[in-house]
């Protein structure tokens, strides 16, 4: 599988999101709020495709709930100015469980934004914290490329049938 360019999907799923729902927009705070309970929802509902289907998963649910999960996660990065420091190399992988490591690194991204929500400036908050969120943004999507490779799963596919949707929805 090629690596898939986020640095330059990210800012694009963005604009979709703003396009279909512009009052999420209003500030960067109510946006993050937003996708971080919307990637905290879908790791979730990924977790449950993939432990609940026993030996013989369902590529098509787990393709569908990755990509709501990689899309969550580059529209936290856009809206933190990260986009540009997506791209990864990847030759220091390792073959730990991929689907392990996303569920991991949602939950520290969604912990992190949580936390600096009950600051009293969040914004400064946030800003303190953008290299440590963009590590863990890296291993999300790191990860979702092995399980998805791993899975034969064509995960551009499965983002693009997810925005075809979106655009049919609020377009």
């Amino acid at each position: 599988m090629d690596n898939i360019q986020w640095d330059k999907l990210a800012p694009i799923m963005l604009d979709n999101s703003e396009r279909w729902f512009p009052a999420l927009h209003d500030t960067r705070h109510s946006a993050l709020v937003h996708f971080t309970l919307g990637l905290a929802g879908e790791v979730g509902e990924l977790v449950e495709a993939i432990y609940t289907s026993g030996a013989k998963w369902d590529a098509d649910l787990i393709a569908s709930e990755l990509a709501d999960v990689v899309t969550y996660t580059c529209d936290i990065a856009a809206v933190l100015g990260l986009s540009n420091g997506l791209a990864q190399d990847h030759e220091d992988e390792t073959s730990i469980a991929a689907d392990m490591d996303i569920i991991v690194a949602a939950g520290l991204i969604a912990n992190i934004v949580k936390k600096a929500n009950r600051d009293a400036d969040p914004e400064a908050a946030m800003n303190s914290k953008l290299l440590e969120i963009l590590t863990h943004i890296r291993q999300v999507l790191s990860s979702a490329e092995l399980l998805a490779e791993e899975s034969e799963i064509d995960l551009l596919a499965a983002i693009e049938a997810k925005v075809l949707v979106c655009e049919a929805r609020w377009g």
